[in-house]
């Protein structure tokens, strides 16, 4: 075998020895004894060590806080998204199982609807919505703070996360460090001091646009102009906001997920936060830098406001990966290098009867006999993954 030392630098490195490619073909033998005991065979290859990095692994609070509650937000249209949205779910009742949770259905097709309906329907501590049309995170969130004001509810804090981000461990709710405080950090240029006044008709104009590439740094400049006009608090915090220096970035969460202490959350909403239209893709994806002017008046932006580390290997781009707290999959996974996640996860969803996240022995057995219509694809699914593209052999080097 070909043994060097693999990264970039010795603070993110590790050495490819003899131990290193026991572990490598330990991992591809026990992949390969799962499958085949299971009537599915696939030829897992010796392995070997490539240059990798090591990733970075954060550890984070156990404490759980039953006056959280959790809007899931998601818009399912696939098999593979529906498979993690159960996942979603059932590790949020896994983890913080006396917390309230509101599921917002967003404009989902009715197929796809009807099957989330049923999947938490017998759970008294959820409530299931449905937008007929998609506001995308923003508009799902302001649906479930909505829907629990309605309610006369008294929410002692909000996670708002999309229904196909999976928890890993309980959330330190009990021990926030900030009034938001957000999983994945990405930065954003903010907007400029001394912008010119609100003016509907120019506003309404680039939200009536079609075609082309959306200027994300004009749609950050109307937005925040509109906000100052609609929303009097900005008088107060646009200094916090604004730069002079193009050069400046804030914080912003990835992903547009966080979690919000009582404070935090009326504070967003007197801010505008959920007054924020978004009606294409495009508009979330400008949502996930533009939070960032929302955290920053929030003073949320330190580097302890934001509790995970996404982490990357290879080649992967930034948003593909799995935290320590949650894991985020996206709507086409294989596009996003996530095929052997959503694998995994398709089969955790068709083994674990009881909802705990976990598959045993015992579990496999009775899908292998009573639910092999779906046991069968899912394993097959998953064995093909571990045999071509298992990123736990990738990441620690081996490679067939």
């Amino acid at each position: 075998m070909r043994c060097r030392m693999c990264g970039a630098s010795p603070s993110s490195s590790m050495l490819c020895t003899p131990t290193t490619k026991f572990a490598c073909d330990m991992h591809a033998k026990v992949s390969y004894l799962f499958c085949e005991t299971n009537d599915f065979r696939y030829e897992f290859k010796a392995t070997d060590c490539k240059p990798i990095a090591k990733a970075r692994n954060d550890d984070n609070g156990h404490n759980v806080h039953h006056e959280f509650v959790f809007a899931l937000v998601g818009n399912i249209q696939s098999n593979e998204s529906f498979d993690a949205f159960t996942q979603s779910y059932n590790a949020v009742r896994h983890f913080h199982p006396h917390n309230a949770v509101i599921v917002v259905d967003n404009a989902s097709p009715t197929t796809f609807g009807a099957q989330m309906v049923a999947f938490v329907q017998n759970d008294p501590g959820t409530i299931y919505l449905r937008e007929e049309s998609s506001g995308f995170e923003i508009g799902g969130y302001r649906r479930a703070v909505t829907s629990a004001r309605k309610r006369h509810w008294k929410v002692g804090g909000w996670v708002f996360l999309q229904a196909t981000a999976v928890l890993l461990q309980p959330l330190p709710l009990k021990s926030l460090p900030c009034k938001v405080t957000s999983f994945f950090e990405v930065g954003v240029t903010p907007p400029p001091c001394g912008l010119p006044e609100f003016n509907q008709a120019e506003y309404d104009a680039f939200r009536q646009r079609t075609g082309g590439e959306v200027n994300f740094a004009e749609m950050g400049m109307l937005e925040f102009r509109r906000l100052r006009h609609e929303f009097p608090l900005w008088d107060r915090y646009e200094r916090f906001v604004c730069t002079d220096d193009p050069g400046n970035s804030v914080s912003s969460a990835m992903h547009s997920m966080f979690i919000a202490t009582a404070e935090g959350s009326s504070g967003l909403e007197d801010l505008g936060f959920f007054s924020i239209r978004l009606e294409k893709k495009e508009d979330s994806n400008f949502m996930e830098g533009f939070n960032g002017v929302f955290l920053a008046a929030l003073d949320s932006v330190n580097d302890s406001c934001f509790i995970d580390t996404e982490r990357l290997y290879l080649d992967h781009g930034k948003g593909s990966g799995t935290g320590t707290s949650v894991y985020k999959q996206h709507g086409e996974p294989s596009g996003w290098d996530q095929g052997f996640f959503a694998s995994y996860l398709s089969f955790i969803s068709a083994v674990d009867a009881n909802r705990d996240t976990l598959v045993d022995a015992a579990e496999i057995a009775d899908a292998k006999v009573h639910r092999a219509e779906q046991f069968g694809p899912a394993l097959a699914s998953l064995c093909e993954s571990m045999a071509n593209d298992d990123p736990f052999q990738k990441a620690v080097g081996c490679t067939p």
